[in-house]
């Protein structure tokens, strides 16, 4: 004959249940007594990262800017009416005139926060007809470009949003002009080195973690093929 069992009640299901929730209290207790220990878990001289994307330059007709180019950032995806993605692509520059510009975080228009980028500063520009072949080209070297017109275009296809089309005129100076051209040796090393230097600034700017899976840029892309590759930076642990 099978040995009879004690009767569960639910007063002993709620004892078991109560004992088990003051177990784990008491285990979360030590643990949060470890997290606030002496320990220096971040250390006050360490830096806040910022990995967002810089802040949007907002144009009108007649804004001048001298920059430089420093990456061509393909992070961004874009969700399509027909539910796809379409990569976004914006560059990042830096400001060397003029001494500050109004740019927005978040969308792209009006809607977006006012952000003051001052000289020396990183904002972004997006892929715009007329300016992106001039960023390809020339990242790590100095340029300058103007807003000279602006015409509506029918909203976009793909998502939908109002869309207006601003006219541009790009910059260089006639030194850096006779460079690009130039097959001396010095000429060629200097482009390569601003080419390093402007990859260097990228980093620092807290994307390094984020290059390593994007395509070549066209002017290293152009360098391979010339024989002219750029000295290979060491990745960072």
């Amino acid at each position: 004959m099978a040995p009879k069992t004690g009767k569960h009640t639910t007063t002993d299901g709620d004892a078991v249940l109560q004992a088990a929730k003051e177990r784990r209290e008491k285990e979360i207790e030590e643990v949060r007594a470890l997290e606030t220990d002496s320990e220096e878990v971040i250390p006050a001289s360490w830096v806040k990262r910022d990995t967002a994307f810089p802040p949007y330059a907002q144009f009108y007709v007649g804004m001048q800017i001298r920059c430089r180019p420093i990456w061509r950032d393909e992070r961004q995806k874009i969700t399509l009416r027909d539910g796809t993605e379409r990569t976004f692509v914006r560059y990042h520059l830096e400001l060397l005139a003029p001494k500050a510009i109004e740019c927005r975080r978040g969308p792209t228009d009006e809607r977006g926060t006012p952000v003051a980028v001052r000289k020396g500063q990183v904002f972004s520009v997006g892929a715009v007809v007329g300016l992106e072949q001039d960023f390809n080209a020339l990242i790590g070297l100095e340029m300058g470009f103007q807003c000279i017109g602006e015409r509506p275009l029918k909203d976009d296809p793909d998502t939908g949003e109002p869309r207006k089309m601003y006219d541009f005129e790009t910059f260089i100076s006639p030194e850096l002009e006779k460079q690009l051209i130039s097959e001396n040796k010095e000429d060629q090393e200097r482009l390569r080195l601003a080419y390093r230097q402007a990859r260097q600034m990228a980093r620092e700017n807290n994307v390094r973690l984020l290059m390593g899976n994007i395509a070549p840029n066209p002017l290293e892309q152009q360098l391979q093929q010339n024989g002219r590759q750029p000295a290979p930076v060491p990745a960072q642990q």
